[in-house]
């Protein structure tokens, strides 16, 4: 394994590493909406007043100012934060203990 491993340039380790970041970035990205599917330009940006966006906007934020100060649940209070406001705002629906995701 450690040979496989060693074996890959590192320029292609690096340029997969920087793959896999920004595609999880952008899925992030959709999920709080502030990117939204477009037929003619497959992205484009979306309402940026919208509930979900401005919790992501603080999530983010929260999670920046924790961390630079070496705190290190920064992202487990940043979505604990988040949550609680989001339930306040009436966003996010609590199922019980145990439930299904929506169909």
């Amino acid at each position: 394994r450690y040979w496989m491993i060693a074996n890959i340039p590192v320029s292609l380790r690096v340029g997969i590493t920087s793959g896999i970041g920004l595609f999880i970035g952008m899925m992030g990205l959709k999920n709080a909406g502030i990117v939204v599917a477009n037929p003619d330009t497959l992205v484009t940006i979306g309402s940026l007043t919208s509930h979900n966006v401005l919790l992501g906007a603080l999530g983010f934020f929260i999670i920046a100012v924790l961390s630079s100060r070496n705190f290190h649940a920064a992202v487990l209070v940043s979505i604990v934060v988040t949550t609680l406001i989001g339930w306040m705002l009436g966003d996010v629906k609590y199922g019980g203990l145990f439930s299904l995701p929506p169909s």
